[in-house]
């Protein structure tokens, strides 16, 4: 029987089946102690290797990151992608965290120039589930947490959608742009060829055509989007 080298995990218990974890046996990276919280849902005998939609996902992330003033410490888009972020107090801004969080999705978009955000139902469903605690570390949940936090602790449920819509609509905002989509599509190539980036290297790259910080206001540390 061969060696198990990486689980494929849930993202919750009570979260959507196709919202995984691939997890390298020992391994552990920014998304905290354990990489998920939910059931195993298959183990794989090989790492898995950088897809051309994982390298546009996690390149959407470096980029709106990067505009957005965030410093990167490295990308991965091999076994469990992801971006590791350099600790900083932009983490408190929660309509940034959704913007980010959902850039993701972003770059996997922009390979067709088609972007939307999430239907309502999936809105709610995630804002529900947040509500309740049954969250896990997947874009999405995240969101849905950061949208409670910026609708503050007596909001309604109709504020917290329209605050998980508008970071949605940060984001496409900023990416809808043609430098930003080339600047993606260059760090997903890039991501293609060595799997695992720097964070220095994936700056000097996204600031080719995306100076850092692009999109922060400078009086409040938030995307210029954000602004009344």
């Amino acid at each position: 029987m061969p060696e198990t080298a990486c689980v494929v995990r849930r993202c919750c218990d009570h979260g959507p089946p196709n919202k995984v974890f691939v997890e390298t046996t020992g391994d552990q990276n920014n998304r905290g102690p354990e990489l998920s919280s939910g059931a195993v849902v298959e183990t794989l005998a090989t790492v898995p290797t950088a897809s051309w939609q994982d390298a546009l996902h996690e390149a959407g992330h470096g980029v709106i990151g990067h505009a957005c003033g965030r410093h990167i410490e490295s990308i991965t888009a091999a076994a469990q992608p992801h971006v590791r972020w350099a600790p900083g107090h932009y983490d408190n801004l929660s309509l940034f965290r959704i913007a980010v969080s959902f850039s993701g999705q972003i770059g996997e978009m922009s390979d067709r120039r088609f972007y939307r955000t999430v239907s309502e139902e999936v809105e709610a469903d995630f804002i529900d589930r947040a509500l309740e605690g049954k969250v896990g570390r997947c874009d999405l949940c995240q969101m849905a947490l950061a949208a409670w936090l910026t609708a503050g602790q007596e909001a309604t449920r109709d504020k917290a959608i329209a605050a998980f819509r508008q970071g949605q609509s940060i984001a496409i905002e900023i990416a809808t742009m043609s430098r930003y989509r080339a600047a993606i599509h260059r760090l997903a190539r890039a991501l293609m060829e060595e799997e695992t980036i720097e964070g220095s290297r994936a700056h000097e790259i996204i600031a080719e055509t995306i100076r850092f910080g692009d999109m922060v206001c400078e009086e409040e540390e938030i995307p210029n989007a954000c602004k009344a």
